[in-house]
C-alpha cells in the first residue's frame, strides 16, 4: 500500500505519476551522466536539462537561477505567505508538499528515521542527527557536559 498523498485533476497525470513509485526495473530510461533512471523518455530529456549550466529563469526577488519554469515557480513560493498544502488534522499549512508529508508523521507515530547504534526511531532526521552524535561523543566530553548541566 502507497502512503503517496498526492492528488491529481487528470487521470494522464496520475498514471504519470504512479509510476514514480515503481522500482528500477521498470525504469529502462537511464540517464548517461548521472544514472538516475526514468520510466519515459520524455521524463529522462526533462531530467536532462538538470546538468546543464543554463539556467533561463530568474526570480525577480532575488535573482537565483532555475533549469525549469516549475523550479522557480516552487521558488517563488519561498518569498510569498503561500501555503497552499494544508495538514487535513491540524490544519497547520505549507508551502511545499514534501514538508507536508513529513508533518503528516507526526501525526501517524511513524519513525522513519532509525538509529543504526541502538534502533532508536524518530519521525524526523533533523531528531535522528544529533541523537546519533550521541553515539560518538567520548566519556570524558559526556561528563563535561553533565558537569555544565549540573551548575545551573
Amino acid at each position: 500500500m502507497l502512503s503517496c498523498h498526492s492528488r491529481f485533476a487528470q487521470l494522464h497525470t496520475l498514471k504519470s505519476h504512479l509510476q514514480s513509485h515503481t522500482d528500477d526495473s521498470d525504469r529502462p530510461y537511464v540517464c548517461v551522466i548521472c544514472t538516475k533512471q526514468f520510466t519515459s523518455s520524455y521524463n529522462l530529456a526533462q531530467h536532462k536539462v538538470i546538468h546543464s549550466r543554463v539556467k533561463p529563469y530568474t526570480c525577480d526577488l532575488c535573482c537565483a537561477g532555475f533549469v525549469r519554469q516549475c523550479d522557480l515557480n516552487r521558488h517563488t513560493r519561498t518569498h510569498s505567505s503561500e501555503r497552499p498544502y494544508v495538514c487535513d488534522i491540524c490544519t497547520k499549512a505549507f508551502a511545499f508538499s514534501s514538508n507536508l508529508a513529513q508533518h503528516k508523521r507526526i501525526h501517524s507515530g511513524t519513525k522513519t528515521y532509525t538509529c543504526d547504534v541502538c534502533c532508536v526511531g524518530f519521525v524526523q532526521q533533523s531528531n535522528l542527527k544529533p541523537h546519533v552524535v550521541t553515539h560518538t561523543v567520548t566519556p570524558v566530553i559526556k561528563r563535561m557536559f553533565v558537569m555544565s548541566v549540573q551548575r545551573y
